[in-house]
């Protein structure tokens, strides 16, 4: 019975290649930034500092929880533990080798996947899987190896121990304290809404740990928004006389708020009660607005419409307020452009 990680030195014609690959995930890195694609703030690299020396300290630790507010920068820190646990003089010299860093989300998403091969560097491009590909592709490629940094995205998406994820980590034996140990194998979890997960990984005892992410200067949260005034209530939009009644609210809040016209996103229920919501915001607003979809059909009306990419000039204001509903689209993998 193994108490405490399997840690090996990469040496020889291993450590030679990872060398290479180092650079080249450097250079990459460096360009990102230069493209404002990818930056990492100083909370963010102090949170992976952090979260590095507790697996240093600790040859026993298995997991970490990363765990921070919404919009807090979570992001920046899972970029910044690709930089630091590829220095070569990290984990007792025994840094993770650059083809072994792993991106992974229990979220069904390709927009998820897509945004994440934007903002990392193409040397993992094909390290990032979402909850379809965990158990065929991202099994098949860490079979076998040994020193392994696994960072998961959104980690209390299906994590249920009846759930997709919790049952397919089981049988890939990522639950296997022994497993892990054996192959070395670290696992970084992040999320703002952790729930259950939080508890559980206490359950863990010396294998894991809560590390806190903090937001970073001038952060605005839900306590801002709700101090401000920019929190309302979520009321129903479909088919009954008060969501005729909660649309004309809508209506006179946008007519009191914005002076000038701006894009309105509207989040549906699936099916028929799509349309409903939307035949209705067109029977109060009529003529006066414009109303776009953003469902599996019309995949490309938020980044056409809003903006894409941070070096990009954004799109010109719509030349009268514009709905864009969103049916089962856009969940908390989608970064939207706030110009």
């Amino acid at each position: 019975m193994l108490t405490q990680r399997d840690i090996t030195k990469l040496e020889g014609i291993e450590l030679a290649i990872n060398e290479q690959h180092f650079i080249q995930l450097r250079s990459q890195m460096k360009l990102l930034s230069i493209e404002g694609k990818s930056k990492v703030h100083r909370d963010q690299r102090i949170c992976s500092q952090i979260i590095i020396s507790e697996f240093e300290k600790n040859p026993q630790l298995l997991m970490v929880m990363a765990v921070g507010k919404t919009q807090s920068g979570k992001t920046g820190v899972m970029y910044s533990c690709i930089q630091e646990f590829t220095e070569p003089d990290h984990i007792s010299g025994n840094h993770v080798p650059v083809q072994n860093i792993y991106l992974i989300t229990g979220l069904s998403s390709t927009q998820w996947k897509d945004q994440t091969k934007d903002r990392i560097p193409g040397i993992l491009s094909e390290n990032i899987f979402h909850r379809p590909e965990l158990k065929t592709k991202f099994m098949e490629s860490i079979r076998g190896k040994k020193n392994i940094l696994i960072l998961m995205d959104e980690v209390q998406i299906a994590c249920g121990k009846t759930q997709t994820l919790a049952k397919e980590f089981e049988e890939m034996g990522l639950l296997d304290i022994q497993f892990l140990m054996k192959y070395d194998i670290k696992i970084v979890e992040f999320s703002a809404t952790p729930n259950g997960t939080l508890r559980d990984c206490k359950y863990w005892v010396e294998h894991s740990k809560i590390v806190k992410v903090n937001p970073g200067k001038g952060y605005v949260g839900c306590s801002e928004l709700l101090s401000n005034e920019r929190i309302r209530d979520c009321k129903d939009l479909c088919e009954s006389d008060e969501a005729r009644k909660n649309i004309l609210d809508i209506k006179a809040l946008i007519d009191e708020k914005f002076k000038r016209p701006l894009y309105h996103i509207i989040r549906t229920k699936t099916g028929q009660f799509q349309l409903i919501t939307i035949s209705m915001f067109k029977e109060v607003f009529g003529d006066d607005c414009n109303y776009l979809h953003h469902d599996s059909e019309n995949i490309s009306s938020l980044d056409e419409f809003l903006g894409e990419g941070d070096k990009e000039p954004p799109p010109p204001p719509p030349p009268k307020h514009t709905f864009i509903f969103l049916k089962e689209m856009a969940r908390c993998a989608k970064t939207f452009k706030k110009d």
